[in-house]
């Protein structure tokens, strides 16, 4: 991270960076909206099939649109562990190369981010 200390002039200039829990907020949102879904199930240990896909899709969206890590959505998720975040991303890849409605509401859920 740069410090505005460096550059004079830095600390005057205002914009608004994007806070991690506001991504993880509206991702949430989006994917539970368009999925049909409690947003509170998903981010339990429930592992009911539309809570499973739900819990995918919202961690890859994190992983790749908004660059988390995957100790912060692990942790946002539940507290879920890094690993299970990897394997449901690739889950995500799977699904998505496999299913054409799966693939259309993931396109749907990225066009309203």
């Amino acid at each position: 991270m740069m410090s505005p200390y460096i550059y004079p002039g830095l600390l005057s200039v205002k914009f608004k960076i994007p806070q991690p829990s506001d991504a993880f907020s509206k991702a949430l949102r989006l994917v539970c909206d368009e999925l049909g879904v409690d947003m509170r199930q998903v981010l339990s240990s429930r592992r009911h099939r539309a809570y499973v896909i739900a819990r995918q899709m919202l961690s890859y969206v994190l992983r790749n649109r908004y660059r988390l890590t995957l100790k912060y959505i692990g942790m946002m998720m539940g507290n879920r562990d890094h690993s299970t975040i990897i394997h449901s991303n690739n889950q995500h890849l799977n699904d998505y190369a496999q299913s054409k409605h799966y693939r259309e509401v993931y396109d749907r859920v990225c066009r309203n981010l």
